[in-house]
């Protein structure tokens, strides 16, 4: 087993719109898992009640609290983000730091947060699942097409 201190500093990718934009990470402390596990589990009228409202809700609350910055531009140079008319960034020693840089951009990538927590506060790489899923409905789909494309003469010598 590979173990990592939760303060390392680490690259996720979130896709939006075909593009893939850089964020620096880091991994849950006990403190987060905690608090984590407090909020998307709530408790009504005495019994424990998971409801997805409160559990995307935690998962974003508490991924935003992960993310810790973004390199300012992509590798070609261009930056990544910019806000009114303007690069930003997330490093306070750029001259383009913006203390607001989580609220002007982390809803944007709403989807992206919640399977990044679900990876790291759940252990399940919900982006590895859907990627499975994807690939099995396009089999599918394919496989449904030849079939659909086939001959009557073929379809019917297939049903003797």
């Amino acid at each position: 087993m590979e173990l990592y201190k939760a303060d390392q500093k680490n690259e996720e990718i979130f896709k939006l719109n075909g593009i893939d934009y850089i964020f620096y990470t880091r991994l849950p402390n006990t403190e987060d898992k905690i608090k984590y596990m407090a909020e998307a589990v709530k408790k009504e009228n005495g019994k424990i009640s998971d409801k997805y409202e409160s559990t995307f809700r935690a998962k974003y609350k508490c991924g935003c609290e992960l993310v810790t910055g973004f390199p300012e531009t992509f590798p070609d140079g261009n930056p990544q983000f910019e806000y009114k008319g303007k690069p930003i960034s997330s490093d306070p020693k750029s001259a383009n730091y913006n203390e607001d840089w989580k609220e002007l951009i982390l809803p944007n990538f709403l989807n992206q947060i919640i399977i990044f927590s679900t990876k790291v506060y759940d252990g399940i790489d919900l982006k590895e699942k859907l990627d499975k899923a994807l690939e099995t409905a396009n089999k599918n789909i394919i496989e449904e097409t030849e079939l659909d494309e086939e001959s009557p003469l073929e379809s019917s010598s297939l049903q003797r």
